[in-house]
């Protein structure tokens, strides 16, 4: 700037601060939380973590639907896991007349029939038919030209 025109403001430069006015505060609200409530720098807001030992729903899920029971039968001993025994239960009463059930067991048959399933991709490999052992030799021995006399001492 000039010595002669020192208020003279050029682009790009910021106007010298007015004391009466107010310094607006920065802006808040969506993920912007004012500036008070903020974590500090360098500081986790959990700092003590997941505690240990806690237990996810699904490792209680899995747990729960795979524990193992003895039950009976046709009159012999059967271990049977808790979702083999609900499973049987809604197959006896869709096949007792419940209509509700039956629909439902029609459903998980159609979704899990293994008939059904979409067939896995996979490759297909084509075998040669059967060779002599003279010619396997021809085509899969490697190609190295016998060395002369001068080459082997």
């Amino acid at each position: 700037m000039n010595d002669e025109n020192e208020d003279e403001v050029l682009p790009g430069d910021m106007p010298p601060p007015d004391p009466e006015l107010k310094t607006p505060k920065p802006k808040s609200g969506y993920k912007r939380p004012p500036e008070e409530t903020r974590f500090a720098a360098g500081r986790s807001g959990n700092p003590k973590g997941r505690p240990k030992g806690a237990v996810g729903q699904a490792a209680i899920a899995k747990k729960v639907l795979f524990e193992e029971h003895d039950v009976m039968e046709a009159g012999t001993p059967v271990r049977r896991t808790s979702l083999d025994l609900v499973l049987l239960a809604f197959r006896n009463l869709a096949f007792n007349g419940n209509p509700r059930a039956f629909k439902e067991f029609e459903k998980l048959c159609a979704k899990y029939d293994p008939a059904l399933q979409e067939p896995r991709r996979g490759g297909l490999l084509v075998v040669p038919g059967r060779l002599a052992p003279e010619d396997w030799e021809a085509i899969f021995s490697p190609k190295v030209p016998p060395m002369s006399e001068f080459e082997k001492t």
